[in-house]
């Protein structure tokens, strides 16, 4: 595992009524070899009715619509909250173009920059509260194979404050009301690591989705072991109604992608060669940051180094001109100057085409919207992921129900050569960790193609 996976399963759980009705038709799930009952969750009710276990089969009568709906369809719906400039809902279309989505946003500049740059998803200008999570006029209709929300972090953040629950801008509640709302299949929600220090925050929202039959997962995410060159660190919560669901594995920790390879030298930004008097530092705020070096017992403390991944860039540090913001010495060794809007966004994984015209917003907004954003690479992921779990699930189902393909799903290979089974190992199948093998490496330096290649 990479330096900064970390992960927390917490079961969540079948709606009563459904446990009860499975457990009075066939009792607690089980399976050969595993001594105690399992909990039930309906991949593990699906397995075995594809293994030709006719209780099983007839436990699927209890599933729920709202359910059983997403199974039999091959769309893949999903909604953003709390959007931004859309570094989440890129992560889907990197992911596939099977994806379709809307988003919610509430600062015009950035529904502008969103809408300009993923034009096919409808963005609902919209400031969500718990009164009122969504707009009025967002489609209630349809099913939401995956919800994702990236509420402010600045009630967590040391920059913001750290109010926590007593922070007015906590998006929180109303991206839980917005879920009970919709019950999309799959949910994800972003915010700092820092969360984790206020008692019962993380707790109340898992509880929460349990209650609403979620299983979950937690745990903090380093950007860099994704392929962003960034070792940016965020939390994460997933979650899924069908049953246990992971957190992706890193895949690039090993070899993070550098400043130098995305921003430097060989690439159109040449950033360490680049003189730009609009960003160099004035010599009273090159004094600051020598003054915050002695002060954290730190040399360079914010600069950039070729060789690694870049520190975390946050909304305050880019669009605030002061001794914490992220800074690039040049080739000279004595000038320094700011991130471009450019720059930030490539460190950020956002390619190259992606516009922030200043016809649309500010510059400053562009540096807030680019350091709040989730990065779209990592994005890309937590999309493969949800994706990959849903259509595992519809494989399943299709076999249940059509009983097409008698399937055991055993820890074993004991009773597994019997006429007409096929062993297929449970840990494949429920899909709670992916493998993405086959990684589509994504080059944050397209040389003015506009286009994602494969390298």
């Amino acid at each position: 595992m990479g330096r900064g996976f970390q992960e927390q399963q917490q079961g969540g759980g079948l709606d009563l009524q459904s446990k009860n009705s499975i457990h009075n038709i066939r009792g607690p799930v089980s399976g050969p070899g595993v001594q105690e009952p399992k909990e039930d969750s309906w991949l593990q009710v699906l397995a075995d009715a594809a293994a030709g276990d006719s209780g099983a089969r007839r436990a699927l009568d209890n599933m729920p619509e709202s359910v059983r709906r997403h199974l039999e369809s091959d769309d893949l719906q999903y909604v953003s909250l709390m959007a931004g400039v859309g570094g989440r809902s890129l992560g889907y279309s990197l992911d596939s173009n099977r994806w379709t989505g809307r988003a919610v946003e509430m600062s015009p500049q950035f529904v502008a920059v969103h809408t300009a740059n993923i034009p096919g998803v409808q963005v609902f200008e919209h400031k969500m509260t718990p009164e009122m999570a969504l707009p009025p006029a967002f489609p209630r209709s349809g099913e939401v194979v995956h919800l994702s929300a990236g509420p402010p972090c600045q009630p967590y953040s040391k920059a913001g404050k750290g109010e926590g629950q007593e922070d007015p801008r906590d998006g929180i509640p109303a991206v839980l009301e917005a879920i009970e709302e919709l019950m999309p299949l799959m949910v994800e929600i972003e915010n700092v690591p820092e969360i984790q220090k206020y008692e019962g925050v993380v707790d109340s929202i898992v509880s929460r989705l349990n209650s609403l039959g979620y299983w979950v997962s937690r745990g903090v995410l380093v950007a860099s072991d994704y392929g962003v060159p960034q070792s940016r660190r965020r939390f994460f919560i997933v979650g899924s109604r069908l049953g246990p669901i992971g957190l992706p594995e890193p895949t690039t920790a090993d070899r993070p992608i550098t400043v130098e390879e995305a921003i430097g030298s060989g690439t159109d930004f040449n950033a360490f060669q680049t003189y730009d008097p609009a960003l160099t530092l004035t010599p009273g705020q090159q004094e600051r940051a020598e003054r915050l070096d002695v002060l954290s017992r730190c040399v360079h403390l914010r600069e950039l180094h070729p060789g690694r991944p870049a520190r975390t860039l946050t909304a305050s540090g880019l669009a605030n001109n002061h001794a914490l913001m992220p800074r690039i010495r040049l080739d000279d060794g004595e000038t320094l100057r700011r991130l471009s809007v450019g720059e930030a966004a490539c460190l950020q994984s956002f390619p190259r085409w992606y516009a922030f015209h200043e016809e649309v917003i500010s510059e400053r907004q562009a540096y807030i919207g680019i350091g709040n954003a989730v990065p779209p690479v990592l994005g890309r992921h937590l999309s493969r992921l949800a994706r990959e779990h849903v259509e595992k699930a519809r494989e399943i189902y299709r076999k249940a129900v059509q009983g097409a393909c008698v399937v055991e799903f055993s820890p074993t290979t004991q009773e597994t050569q019997q006429e007409g089974v096929v062993p297929v190992e449970l840990s494949e199948t429920l899909a709670a960790h992916q493998d993405l093998e086959g990684e589509q490496r994504i080059d944050l330096e397209p040389k003015n193609t506009g286009k994602l290649v494969r390298t």
